[in-house]
């Protein structure tokens, strides 16, 4: 018996793997694109984003496939988003809607579904209950939409959305009043991104000082380790990184990492490989 997809508060959320699968996501996008298509049959264009949860990037090329079948234009996201950047994307790009792939503040083993309108705003009932009606429909079906494939297309839309944050946020009386600024990840495999994303803010307007103290001191003193951790001071672990240029730069490179005093080995299978068929 197929699970039954309901949703609340705007989605469908499900622990992954249990009821969140492949199978499910495509049952409910086939209902979600199936209830756009109702509303606009022509030239209909629908934000694909997501959150850092696991397979989120795979979700996305599947939504964005199905979409296409339908004739609707995806308009997707490559990396993670926030909620409110999705929605004001929504507006701005003047389209009929978002599919995103979050499951909010459930736990990691959580993934879902939010569907936007084209007001940026959260779905009403009267929307996801046509939106579960159409997910019946075509478990009923199964019958491939014989609408002409429309091409998917790329949006960012960090820049327009911190532009608009920095006309409507004081970010002068924030810094005055010391708000400490940390960047965090959801997971350990995004732990790479965290320098991107103070880059991403220092190029927005936080002075670089403060970019670099929200990826080191600022996170410490707020977890209350900054007696261990968080800046280059005697008694503290000697948890170092030496780069060849600014770690804010996309092109700098990490020449040693030293955890505790200990230098960490830098070499793995993917640089091997590298250098293995880079000479040839």
């Amino acid at each position: 018996m197929a699970t039954q997809i309901k949703f609340g508060t705007s989605g469908w959320r499900a622990v992954m793997a249990e009821e969140f699968t492949f199978a499910n996501v495509r049952r409910a996008v086939h209902g979600i694109a199936g209830y756009v298509a109702s509303q606009k049959s022509n030239r209909a264009r629908v934000i694909v984003g997501r959150d850092p949860r696991f397979l989120g990037e795979t979700f996305c090329a599947m939504a964005a496939d199905i979409l296409s079948s339908y004739g609707i234009t995806p308009l997707v996201i490559a990396e993670p988003a926030p909620t409110p950047t999705i929605s004001y994307a929504v507006i701005q790009s003047k389209a009929d809607g978002a599919i995103n792939f979050t499951a909010s503040h459930n736990p990691p083993e959580y993934n879902g579904i939010k569907f936007s309108t084209p007001d940026g705003a959260p779905a009403l009932p009267e929307v996801t209950g046509a939106i579960e009606r159409e997910v019946a429909a075509f478990d009923a079906h199964s019958l491939a939409p014989g609408a002409t494939k429309a091409e998917s297309q790329s949006i960012d839309p960090r820049r327009m959305y911190l532009s608009r944050l920095r006309e409507i946020v004081d970010l002068d009386a924030i810094r005055k009043a010391g708000v400490k600024i940390a960047f965090g990840t959801f997971t350990n495999e995004f732990v790479r991104n965290l320098p991107y994303q103070a880059a991403a803010a220092a190029a927005f307007g936080l002075p670089r000082e403060e970019a670099l103290k929200a990826v080191t001191i600022n996170p410490a003193q707020i977890w209350g380790i900054a007696d261990q951790l968080g800046s280059v001071e005697k008694g503290k672990w000697a948890d170092l990184l030496l780069t060849n240029g600014d770690p804010l730069e996309i092109q700098t490179k990490v020449e040693h990492v030293f955890i505790q005093g200990r230098e960490i080995e830098l070499t793995n299978k993917q640089t091997r490989l590298f250098e293995k068929y880079s000479a040839r």
